[in-house]
């Protein structure tokens, strides 16, 4: 019994000899005391004193008794049974009246033992779920989720949300406590990046006011016209000074409207532009109409982000305009985190970095206090990306392990796989291939294992080009045509997609530059590298419209695209362009890039010894930029 008790179990004794020296060991309990012995035991191993002393008038004469008969010990001042299986055994005889009675009087005790019961929700909640008592069970759960959520718990969050959610068709729950419940679950979803999950339950969110999803092709295309001109039309009466048409009431709860920022961007990430916009629109007129700043700071920064990605710039920097004199209105510092966080995107966009990283700034602090972890992500992100592109790849190491980290901590796919990228990319360009196709490989597979397949289009292209520089020319050729496929038809405005569409633009460029070279006969595939060639390289010219900073990578891929159709004077016009733009929009990495390629040109071409010259220069000023930043490339041999 002695072995049982110190949880050493002799091997001689099968289950059914444990099973009978438990029992002997129990039955030494006075009878009196077992009740609440059966109690303790639903509680857990540890003995909630403050909870048995709500049940037992000599608690320390229970604690004694049980003590006595080998049942409970006392281990670093903490009373706890002496061995699992004396709890099991406790447990295994209950029947299911008796069980749900049980953990009725645990919850029913703890609310009773602890004065501030909301801090033992979780528990709560699992008690009266077991109790079967479905009204506090719900109420619990979600005090539980929206804790876990401020805890950055975001898997508890979703869990004890999808319970409350669970638990309302037995019950008569008022609308906002759905919302309530509702919103908690996009929020943790959305923070986890399980985005089709989040606008399956958005779906549900609006169906509880009767609103019915647009479905198919042109039932969203109108949705979103009306709401543009409800917009267009309440902004002409604003600034023609006359008041806005009152609203009899709030059409939304406050629950409903701040997940309609979720929705909007989770629709963006899943690539459905005209859906985001809607709830972007949705948001401006419900603020609009219920005279709520809140709401109109948000629709505001949502509009802002929506028009530089058509790209309209002026537009665009009058809605961030009202967007930060309403947020500095509201005093609510969720909605200045959401401010600093869509100017940090559209700035980056134009390569302002001093305003990036102080807006990137701005956000993490705010988000910190708020508790928003999305935010706060997306502000590591940026900063990271900025220094990357910066070329502080020092810098960028650590905020991209700071990213990793607190993504993996979170569980959020998404940007696991964004800081996966990073990584990649840090060492493509420190001319470390193995490790930088190694990277891209194991982010693919994370997306794999993620079901987030839509967050391949920022990783695939990069990961072709990792192939190809390995020498591995088929699946490269493979991966970048997937990603060419994925986004035909598509705007994508997202700066994290630059690595990736670059990186497929690079590839069919090599690879037409293969096909085309005097040492190789010509094959019937030719005209399919040229078609693909061209495709890629207008894709990534339509996205340097929305994010500026992409042009000088354009303008390279533009310049070598030129040469591959024999255009020497338009080839020389765009690199003569990149060249500028990587100086003007401060990219040292694809400014050294541009220098190399047009030094070696004018070195070829030169006519004078002042034109070999000058060119020398630009591959002097090439190789100084690559060892300030710590990038490999090879300026004497610019095709590399």
């Amino acid at each position: 019994m002695s072995e049982v008790g110190a949880g050493s179990v002799p091997p001689r004794i099968m289950t059914g000899g444990i099973r009978a020296v438990v029992r002997r060991r129990l039955e030494r309990v006075p009878a009196a005391a077992r009740a609440a012995l059966r109690l303790a035991a639903v509680r857990g191993r540890q003995i909630d004193l403050p909870l048995m002393r709500t049940v037992l008038a000599d608690l320390d004469g229970w604690l004694h008794a049980c003590a006595d008969a080998a049942v409970l010990e006392v281990n670093e001042q903490t009373w706890r049974f002496s061995h699992d299986k004396l709890r099991e055994n406790l447990l295994d005889d209950l029947d299911d009246t008796e069980r749900r009675e049980l953990h009725r009087m645990v919850a029913l005790g703890i609310e009773r033992a602890y004065p501030d019961a909301a801090e033992l929700a979780p528990t709560l909640a699992f008690h009266y779920q077991a109790a079967d008592c479905a009204a506090p069970s719900l109420r619990y759960s979600l005090i539980a989720a929206e804790s876990a959520l401020r805890q950055g718990a975001l898997s508890e969050a979703v869990r004890f949300s999808r319970q409350a959610v669970a638990l309302e068709p037995r019950l008569q729950v008022p609308l906002l406590e759905r919302e309530r419940s509702r919103a908690c679950l996009i929020e943790g979803l959305f923070g986890l990046g399980e985005y089709s999950d989040c606008l399956e339950v958005f779906g549900d969110l609006t169906a509880l006011h009767g609103e019915r999803a647009a479905v198919g092709r042109i039932a969203p295309a109108l949705r979103l016209v009306g709401a543009a001109l409800e917009h267009i039309g309440s902004l002409a009466r604003e600034l023609a000074g006359r008041p806005p048409r009152p609203s009899p009431a709030p059409r939304t709860s406050v629950h409903t409207k701040l997940s309609y920022v979720r929705a909007a961007e989770a629709y963006v990430l899943r690539g459905d532009p005209v859906r985001s916009a809607t709830c972007i629109f949705d948001m401006l007129n419900s603020g609009t109409h219920d005279g709520d700043l809140v709401m109109q700071s948000l629709g505001n920064a949502g509009v802002s982000f929506m028009l530089h990605g058509i790209p309209l710039y002026r537009p665009s920097h009058f809605y961030l305009a009202r967007a930060e004199r309403l947020q500095a209105q509201t005093g609510d510092a969720r909605v200045s985190a959401n401010y600093s966080r869509i100017a940090s995107a559209v700035y980056f966009a134009e390569a302002r970095w001093p305003e990036v990283l102080s807006q990137a700034a701005q956000s993490q602090r705010k988000a910190q206090q708020t508790g928003d972890d999305f935010a706060l992500l997306f502000a590591l992100f940026v900063r990271a990306l900025a220094t990357f592109y910066r070329g502080e790849y020092a810098q960028a190491d650590g905020d991209v392990a700071q990213l990793h980290e607190m993504s993996s901590r979170l569980q959020n796919a998404h940007f696991l796989v964004i800081a996966g990228l990073l990584r990649s990319a840090l060492a493509l360009r420190r001319g470390q291939l193995a490790r930088a196709l190694d990277e891209s490989t194991q982010t693919l597979e994370r997306i794999r294992r993620s079901g987030e397949s839509r967050a391949d289009i920022f990783v695939r292209g990069h990961h072709a080009l990792c192939l190809l520089r390995s020498g591995e020319h088929g699946p490269a050729l493979e991966h970048a045509r997937a990603l060419l496929h994925a986004v035909r038809g598509t705007r994508p405005t997202a700066a994290r997609c630059l690595e990736s569409i670059a990186g497929m633009t690079e590839v069919f460029l090599e690879l037409l530059a293969h096909e085309r070279s005097p040492a190789r006969p010509p094959k019937a595939g030719a005209a399919d590298a040229a078609t693909e060639a061209a495709e890629a390289v207008h894709t990534l010219q339509r996205f340097a419209r929305s994010c500026r900073f992409a042009r000088s990578r354009a303008a390279l891929c533009l310049s070598r695209h030129a040469l591959l159709q024999e255009r020497p004077l338009p080839a020389l016009r765009h690199l003569t362009d990149a060249h500028s733009y990587a100086r003007a929009d401060g990219l040292p990495y694809e400014e050294a890039v541009a220098a190399a390629q047009l030094g070696s040109w004018r070195v070829r071409r030169a006519r004078t010894a002042a034109e070999r010259r000058a060119g020398q220069q630009l591959l002097q000023l090439a190789r100084a930029l690559l060892a300030r930043i710590g990038a490999q490339h090879d300026a004497d041999d610019p095709a590399k």
